[in-house]
């Protein structure tokens, strides 16, 4: 593979506020499809209206049909179909849900490779937090200089990129403070809260933050 050039990794936080900023109040899809159509590709608007549609591979941390990653998803091909007519994505599923195995991922990965042999990448989309270990550790066997774009991340630590170039994306945060005081002042006689998730990985990461 190319090594990659060095860059400098964009702090999420910043501009998960400068964009979504700019969208108070609209879908969360428009967010991130706009993070991903001006980060991805590092073309001056006209170069992007002649170049040849890119090469996008879309890897969802879940299988289809799960509702959450499903509006994800479209979301995301949305705003990159509008912006490239002629584009046709690439999307792989991690099934982390329901065959949360390294034997799974490390299948899932030589298949990936297999397939896509003959295809160079412009640019990695990776939806949840499975997705986005996955990319990054197998950086070196997608392609060093392939940037990624993230969403959905629920265990967003600065020091997990430290070491890589061309990485952005939006993160999930959780206010558990604000919600508990604003639920006090709404209901002020609610004695027990009980918390919800599943197995996953990112259940468990939102368990062990409240």
């Amino acid at each position: 593979m190319i090594s990659s050039p060095q860059c400098a990794v964009i702090h999420l936080r910043v501009n998960a506020r400068q964009i979504l900023g700019r969208f108070k109040g609209k879908p969360f899809w428009r967010a991130f499809g706009l993070l991903v159509f001006l980060v991805g590709f590092g073309l001056p608007l006209e170069a992007q209206l002649v170049a040849s549609p890119p090469h996008v591979l879309v890897l969802n941390s879940y299988h289809a049909g799960y509702s959450w990653s499903d509006g994800e998803l479209q979301g995301v091909l949305r705003v990159l179909m509008r912006e490239f007519p002629g584009l046709v994505p690439r999307v792989e599923f991690l099934d982390e849900k329901r065959q949360p195995t390294s034997d799974q991922l490390e299948a899932l990965l030589e298949y990936i490779q297999r397939k896509y042999r003959d295809t160079h990448f412009d640019l990695i989309i990776t939806l949840d937090d499975a997705a986005l270990n996955f990319a990054i550790a197998h950086r070196e066997r997608f392609g060093a200089e392939i940037p990624i774009v993230f969403g959905g991340v629920n265990d967003y630590q600065p020091e997990k990129f430290a070491g890589f170039s061309r990485i952005t994306g939006v993160a999930e945060g959780f206010d558990f403070v604000g919600n508990l005081e604003l639920i006090q002042r709404l209901r002020p006689g609610v004695k027990t809260i009980h918390l919800i998730c599943d197995t996953a990985d990112s259940s468990k990461q939102t368990m062990a933050a409240f």
